[in-house]
């Protein structure tokens, strides 16, 4: 007996091996399960876990719990979520929350009812860079935000996790990785009205590799080693269809005359030259993360003169708009913001929000907003026609 809270771990993949370590060390892991038994039997033997299941049906039949992190294929979060709020267990999930709207409110409504905490990934909230930028516009040191683009560039698509990135129900691309953009964006700006979206699949088929490649690295592995199953990975060799859009263009207006463009797709075969991975540009300057070249990962430039954040440049260029005061920019020191990892500060606050009865933050809500914004974009991509957010938080 530990006299920790107990926790399960379900989807014992690739993900998976980012929360394992901080799981295992915060909470008592007592169980693992994965539909490939043989994974979740792996990782309950190098991370001292007592039981291992094929199923979270299997799992939560057999467990006293009080948390559950459901790591597995992003179509199937939504329900695993909902048999987790039917047995009465608070949960954290990977991104997204849902890939369909419905569920996704029932889960929400259904948790609030048995006042249950639930933790959505990926967690911006807590990033100490994000807090930064967020007091920055609060301060008013960029005035009115007006236009946010971000971006997610790379040439493939992930060969694990079996069909997970390919089928449209998981969301491909966008549902995987034009998360992060859209999430820090919503974390910033609050949530948004309306979507439009443009959005293909260039690429219909791609190789991607046997699931017994990440279960046989896993079999070879233990707590304390180093590297990573990418290392041992081979080239896949099955072909897949690709249902999925793999190239998109998602447009997102906020109320009043905010506009924001994220760009995700697994086309960039040849990867363009580095640009900010994230913007946000207001009337009186402007926030950059991960501007290339500066070694820091957020910058302001600001015409607000007084601000302590105001670098000036004494001979504006010649194109400069007459009256218009030109900034130069300041870089956060490379050493100022505290090292962060999403998976273990979720796993901490998840810990004490069940422990002394607090909400979580971000909250279930945030978590489905920005899941619709990503399912607004596919239906706008499908149908032609924009689509007004219904939800908040």
């Amino acid at each position: 007996m530990t006299g920790k809270l107990k926790a399960a771990i379900v989807g014992c993949g690739s993900v998976s091996t980012g929360y394992f370590p901080f799981v295992s060390e915060t909470f008592d892991l007592v169980a693992t399960a994965d539909l490939i038994v043989d994974r979740a039997k792996e990782m309950a033997r190098i991370w001292g876990a007592q039981r291992a299941y094929d199923s979270i049906d299997a799992l939560l039949a057999h467990e006293d719990l009080d948390a559950v992190f459901i790591l597995t294929a992003m179509s199937s979060h939504n329900q695993l979520v909902l048999k987790a709020i039917e047995a009465g267990v608070s949960f954290l999930v990977q991104k997204p929350f849902t890939t369909d709207l419905q569920a996704g409110i029932q889960a929400v409504k259904l948790a609030r009812a048995k006042g249950l905490k639930g933790l959505v990934e990926p967690n911006s909230f807590q990033s100490p860079v994000m807090l930064k930028a967020k007091e920055i516009i609060a301060e008013g040191h960029i005035g009115r935000p007006l236009y946010v683009r971000g971006y997610v560039e790379r040439g493939f698509i992930p060969q694990w996790g079996g069909l997970n990135f390919y089928e449209r129900e998981g969301g491909g691309i966008l549902f995987d990785m034009g998360v992060y953009p859209i999430s820090e964006l919503i974390t910033l700006l609050g949530p948004a009205s309306a979507v439009t979206a443009m959005s293909t699949v260039s690429v219909p088929e791609r190789m991607r590799y046997n699931d017994d490649v990440f279960t046989n690295w896993l079999k070879g592995f233990n707590r304390g080693d180093g590297g990573s199953h990418n290392d041992a990975a081979v080239p896949g060799d099955i072909p897949t269809e690709c249902e999925a859009f793999d190239n998109t263009m998602t447009l997102i207006q906020w109320p009043g005359d905010l506009l924001g463009c994220v760009i995700a797709n697994a086309v960039s075969f040849i990867a363009p030259p580095p640009s900010p991975r994230l913007v946000v540009c207001g009337e009186k300057g402007s926030l950059i993360f991960d501007m290339p070249g500066s070694g820091s990962q957020l910058s302001i430039a600001t015409n607000v003169v007084d601000s302590p954040y105001h670098v000036s440049r004494p001979t504006p260029p010649a194109w400069t708009n007459v009256g218009r005061q030109e900034a130069g920019w300041y870089h956060f020191p490379a050493n100022y913001f505290a090292p962060f990892r999403y998976y273990k500060a979720s796993t901490e606050h998840l810990y004490a929000c069940i422990e002394h009865d607090q909400d979580p933050i971000p909250s279930m809500e945030w978590g489905l907003h920005v899941a619709e914004v990503m399912i607004a974009s596919r239906t706008a991509s499908e149908t032609g026609q924009a689509q007004q957010l219904k939800t908040t938080f």
